[in-house]
């Protein structure tokens, strides 16, 4: 390198992949592994093996994020059809580093959404979420609350 050249430090290439239902099979491991966590917070209302199934009926869409060559994340997201409007509804979503790819990947999903003609892109998240939406377009709207009855 010259001597009157900086080298600014690059930011990390964030790349979002489709999983195809014909291809499910063949990730089902990465992504189980990076969204079980999410999956095992919910355990009370959904297992493992009925999220595997959704994917490989394609009810649900996994999307793999890469930051270069590393597989690093994973989301789950379908359609859901509300009275007046169809939303891109993040099931799940897992992997390392997020502050390096979340931005990235919803704007991704945002696109995809709006491409579909979908009116919204949703999530639902644990209070940490938060922290790594809150310079995103995403807000608030309620939190759900839980009251067993067991």
């Amino acid at each position: 390198m010259a001597d009157n050249v900086i080298e600014l430090p690059r930011k990390p290439q964030v790349s979002v992949v489709p999983v195809l239902p014909e291809h499910v099979e063949d990730f089902m491991a990465d992504i189980m592994g990076l969204i079980g966590p999410a999956i095992e917070r919910q355990s009370a209302n959904i297992s493992a093996e009925y999220v595997a199934e959704d994917l490989r009926k394609a009810q649900s869409i996994a999307w793999l994020v890469y930051i270069g060559d590393t597989l690093t994340a994973a989301i789950t997201t379908s359609v859901v059809t509300h009275p007046q409007r169809n939303v891109l509804k993040i099931e799940f979503m897992g992997g390392r580093n997020m502050r390096q790819w979340m931005n990235e990947a919803i704007a991704f999903l945002a696109n995809i959404a709006r491409h579909a003609g979908l009116a919204a892109l949703e999530a639902d998240g644990r209070k940490g979420f938060e922290k790594y939406v809150e310079a995103s377009p995403f807000r608030p709207v309620y939190t759900n609350y839980v009251m067993e009855l067991t």
